[in-house]
């Protein structure tokens, strides 16, 4: 399965093709290339009290945005969804977690900053759970006034714009 078929790539972030550009909420800081156990751990509850975790795969997307094909493309399953399995399975670039139905997914970028994609219900649950607003706040002011390019910048303020949680205020 190729990353097309599950993706739309964009010039700076990559997103899944069925899920709606505003269900989603911004993960920042992460760990590294993965969310933090505590992001981990809050997103497994919410995943299991709505029966949304099943098959899990992830993927790496270092150069999705670029077009370049590489060994890459493979899908990998998720032994498990412990916070230890997520860590061990060999994502070391930017990459996606999810739900092979696409239901949710979470992509992790550069600078250590993470998507949250699902449906409705679960971005919901996990903003009255988790001060995603913080998070925004933090990626705005420590991440944003780095970017140099104007067109980059932009399109950094409408994902925050159109997050979840700056929608619903």
């Amino acid at each position: 399965m190729l990353m097309e078929n599950i993706f739309l790539m964009g010039a700076e972030i990559s997103r899944p093709k069925n899920l709606s550009t505003k269900n989603y909420l911004l993960f920042y800081p992460t760990e590294g290339y993965h969310i933090t156990e505590v992001q981990h751990s809050l997103f497994v509850k919410h995943l299991e009290a709505l029966n949304l975790l099943e098959n899990v795969s992830g993927m790496d997307i270092e150069f999705m945005s670029a077009g370049v094909k590489t060994n890459a493309d493979e899908l990998r399953k998720v032994a498990g969804f412990s916070y230890q399995d997520y860590k061990d399975t060999q994502l070391i670039f930017e990459n996606c977690i999810f739900d092979e139905k696409l239901r949710w997914t979470i992509c992790v970028y550069q600078d250590y900053w993470g998507i949250v994609y699902g449906e409705n219900e679960l971005i919901r649950r996990l903003s009255a759970d988790y001060d995603f607003e913080q998070d925004a706040q933090r990626f705005e002011s420590e991440l944003i006034a780095e970017i140099m390019d104007e067109k980059s910048r932009r399109e950094y303020e409408t994902l925050i714009k159109l997050s979840y949680v700056r929608v619903k205020q």
